[in-house]
C-alpha cells in the first residue's frame, strides 16, 4: 500500500503545532495541492505560506508555527521526487490488485505517449528507503524539454489511512497511567486455609467452630464509558472504539460501556436514566439498578453539540441534570470532547464548558485530566 502523501510531514507539524490540527485539515491541504498550479509551490517559503492557509487558524501563533516549520529538516525528500510516473503506477498497482489496470494506465501515462493500451510493468522498483511524505514539485521542463505530468498523476490517490494512524493518544500509555488512579485495594478471602489461626482457635476452645481462610489484597476498579452516538458523533466513532479497547485492558476492572443520543433518557426526572448497552444483545440498563460508588470513574465522550453552531437550551438543561446526577455518585466524572474548545463558536458546547470542564482526547490533555486536575466536589 503506498504511503499516504505528506503524512509524515503533517504529523511532524501537528505534534509540535501551537494550535490543534485535525485529520480534516490534512485532507483539505492534500486536495488543494492536487488541484492547484504547482508553479506557485517551488520553495520552502511557498510551502510555508500555503500550509498556513489550512494549518494556522489563529495568527497569534504565527511565530511559533514558523519556528516549527523551520525545524523540519528533510527538505530533499519533500521538494524532489525521483521516481518516474510509471514506477509510481507500478507500485500502486502491485499493492492494490483490485484497482483497474486500464485506469492506472490512463492515470499515469506521460503526456507525450500515444493513447493506445500498453502493458504496465509490475516489476518492483529497486529497493530504496520509503519516502514517508511525497510532495512533488513540478519542474517547468524536463531534460527532454517536455513538461512532467501534474501532481494529480504523480501522487497516488489509492491509499488507505487506518484509524490507528490518527488516534490522538497512545492506548498503552493511557491505560498504564489511568490504572494507577482508578484502582483501589480491597481484602478478599482466598481459597487457602488459614491453618495457624484455626489451630489457635482449637487450642483456645477445644473444638473447631469455623473454617477460616486467608485474606489477600486485590486491586479492583470501576470505570464507566458513556458515549454520545449518531449525528455529528458518527465522525468520532473510531475514538469511542479506541477508548473501549483501551479500558478493557485494565486488569480486574468492572468496566461498563453504554451509549446515548444527545443526552440520556430520563426515567424518573433527574433521578434515574435509561442507557443503551454498547455490547450487542445486552439489555437496556436502568441506573436505578446500578452498583456504582464513590470510587467509580465516569468518562463521558461527547461533542456536546459543538458541531451544531447553535445553542440548544433543551440539551443544556438535560446535560446539566445528568452531569449533576453522576456527580452525586462520584467525584470522578470527566467529560471528553473530541472538538477542541478553540474551534467552538457560540454553541451549546461552548456554553456548557463554562460549567462542565471538558478535555480534548490528546495525550497531554488526558494526562492532565488523570493526574493534575482535582476531582470536582460532590
Amino acid at each position: 500500500m503506498p504511503v499516504a502523501p505528506l503524512w509524515g510531514f503533517f504529523t511532524y507539524i501537528r505534534d509540535r503545532s501551537p494550535v490543534p490540527l485535525s485529520i480534516d485539515q490534512y485532507f483539505y491541504l492534500l486536495q488543494a495541492i492536487h488541484r492547484m498550479d504547482l508553479s506557485y509551490l517551488q520553495t520552502k517559503k511557498d510551502l510555508l505560506r500555503f500550509t498556513k492557509l489550512f494549518w494556522l487558524p489563529d495568527l497569534r501563533f504565527e511565530k511559533q508555527y514558523d519556528s516549527v516549520f523551520a525545524s523540519f529538516m528533510d527538505w530533499d525528500s519533500i521538494l524532489k521526487h525521483k521516481e518516474s510516473p510509471a514506477e509510481v503506477a507500478s507500485e500502486v498497482f502491485e499493492h492494490k490488485a483490485f484497482v483497474d489496470k486500464e485506469h492506472l494506465e490512463k492515470q499515469f501515462r506521460p503526456i507525450d505517449e500515444p493513447k493506445q493500451k500498453e502493458q504496465i510493468s509490475i516489476k518492483k522498483p529497486e529497493s530504496k528507503p520509503l519516502v514517508d511524505f511525497q510532495l512533488l514539485v513540478k519542474e517547468t521542463q524536463s531534460t527532454t524539454g517536455v513538461d512532467e505530468p501534474s501532481i494529480g498523476a504523480m501522487i497516488p490517490h489509492d491509499f488507505v489511512l487506518s484509524d490507528l494512524a490518527i488516534v490522538p493518544f497512545d492506548r498503552r500509555h493511557f491505560v498504564q497511567r489511568l490504572r494507577r488512579k482508578v484502582e483501589t485495594t480491597e481484602q478478599i478471602l482466598s481459597d487457602i486455609l488459614d491453618l495457624p489461626l484455626i489451630v489457635n482457635r482449637f487450642a483456645e476452645t477445644g473444638f473447631i467452630d469455623d473454617i477460616i481462610y486467608e485474606t489477600q489484597d486485590t486491586q479492583k476498579s470501576k470505570v464507566v464509558l458513556l458515549a454520545d452516538r449518531f449525528g455529528s458523533m458518527v465522525a468520532h466513532e473510531f475514538l469511542e472504539h479506541h477508548f473501549d479497547q483501551s479500558l478493557r485492558q485494565i486488569p480486574y476492572c468492572d468496566y461498563q460501556h453504554y451509549f446515548f443520543y444527545n443526552w440520556p433518557k430520563e426515567i424518573t426526572e433527574g433521578i434515574h436514566y435509561e442507557l443503551q448497552p454498547a455490547r450487542k444483545g445486552a439489555e437496556v440498563f436502568y441506573t436505578s439498578k446500578h452498583h456504582w460508588d464513590r470510587n467509580t470513574w465516569f468518562l463521558i465522550l461527547s461533542d456536546a453539540g459543538a458541531h451544531s453552531g447553535v445553542v440548544n437550551r433543551e440539551r443544556m438543561k438535560h446535560t446539566m441534570k445528568f452531569w449533576k446526577y453522576l456527580q452525586s455518585i462520584s467525584s470522578h466524572v470527566f467529560w471528553i470532547n473530541p472538538v477542541p474548545i478553540e474551534y467552538m463558536e457560540d454553541c451549546t458546547a461552548s456554553r456548557l464548558q463554562m460549567s462542565i470542564p471538558m478535555v480534548h482526547p490528546d495525550q497531554h490533555s488526558l494526562n492532565t485530566m488523570i493526574f493534575e486536575r482535582k476531582p470536582l466536589p460532590v
